[in-house]
């Protein structure tokens, strides 16, 4: 059973309205981001 998740990776296109999305709407906080490929942009979440 899963007891805690420590941190999520989300893959996205639109990078500022993703970090605005999960950041301020969700408040979870922001890790790293990580870029994959130019079209494609990581952005990695603390949950607590």
């Amino acid at each position: 059973m899963i007891q805690k998740v420590g941190q999520i990776g989300v893959p996205v296109k639109e990078l500022d309205k993703a970090i605005h999305f999960y950041k301020d709407k969700l408040g979870l906080s922001l890790l790293f981001i990580q870029i994959v490929w130019p079209s494609l942009n990581v952005t990695v979440y603390v949950c607590s």
